[in-house]
């Protein structure tokens, strides 16, 4: 854990990363602003000219609209970027000296890298992409390696406005003799996944959580009362419905649903509950390879 000589290190740290990237924000903010504002004042300062005062009128509702968006992204918006620059780095740091995980840290990693995630790991249907803000590599075995990403899930697009699902992917890159698709999203953002067989829904009388097989028959039911709790214990703790556990030929993932993290400053209480919460993703990664474990 951070103790307090860490968090005034990380706070300061945090603090001149956060007002380069504000500058930077106001920056954009006022460029957009003019590229907008500019042409579309000529464009009503002609039609005025020409007579039609209703130019004046939307002129001014619009101006109106625009400035106030533009004044709340310049003061109220909060860069992303130094959480994942600053902070996550010295929290990996800290669990590296508490465990055995070897975990290293990538602040907004190449998406080419990542091209085809989505088709491997079975999660949404075609022509889905990943933006992918932080990868959290480590191992949990001497051959089982895991990444945790934090992304969002998009159509090309939707990539900002209107994200398919924003959140947090684990892959165990370990295989087990199941494969599956289990989703406990009652309004399935998952409805056609990549492993497109028949659904089979309140399996084992679980009925808030739809099955998908791979096979035309069920998988293991012990297998699968595995994930489902531990399908439970993840909503439970991140408090969310969107949680999702798929088993393919390429590795078992868990994706859950997460909102952004804007963090306006740092305090004690604020990185110890983003420590918790990557410790206890570690802690969802050794339950993932229990089943994988028992199946050599």
């Amino acid at each position: 854990m951070l103790d307090d000589k860490m968090i005034q290190t990380l706070r300061k740290e945090f603090d001149r990363t956060m007002e380069k990237e504000q500058k930077k924000i106001k920056k954009s903010t006022l460029i957009i602003y003019f590229l907008f504002m500019t042409p579309f004042t000529a464009f009503v300062v002609y039609g005025v000219y020409q007579g039609n005062l209703d130019f004046l009128l939307i002129y001014l509702a619009i101006s109106v609209v625009v400035t106030t968006f533009a004044l709340l992204r310049a003061f109220y918006l909060r860069a992303e970027k130094p959480t994942y620059e600053v902070v996550y780095p010295m929290i990996v740091e800290a669990l590296n000296k508490e465990t055995d995980f070897s975990l290293s840290h990538t602040e907004d990693p190449d998406d080419r890298d990542y091209i085809g995630l989505n088709k491997r790991a079975g999660l949404f249907g075609q022509y889905i992409e990943a933006s992918v803000k932080q990868s959290i590599k480590g191992k949990i075995s001497k051959d089982n390696h895991f990444e945790r990403l934090n992304l969002t899930f998009h159509t090309p697009a939707s990539r900002v406005i209107f994200p398919v699902f924003r959140g947090v992917l684990i892959h165990l890159d370990k295989s087990i003799d199941q494969k599956f698709f289990m989703t406990k999203d009652k309004f399935s953002l998952y409805a056609k996944p990549y492993l497109d067989e028949p659904r089979l829904d309140a399996v084992f009388g679980y009925t808030r959580i739809n099955l998908y097989s791979e096979y035309k028959k069920e998988p293991d039911k012990d297998v699968i009362e595995h994930y489902m709790k531990l399908m439970e214990e993840v909503s439970e703790s991140k408090k969310t419905d969107k949680v999702t556990i798929v088993s393919t030929h390429t590795g078992i993932y868990l994706a859950y649903h997460a909102g952004n993290v804007h963090l306006a400053e740092i305090d004690k209480e604020t990185v110890a509950g983003l420590y918790e919460d990557l410790k206890a993703d570690l802690g969802y990664l050794q339950k993932m390879e229990k089943p994988a474990k028992q199946a050599q």
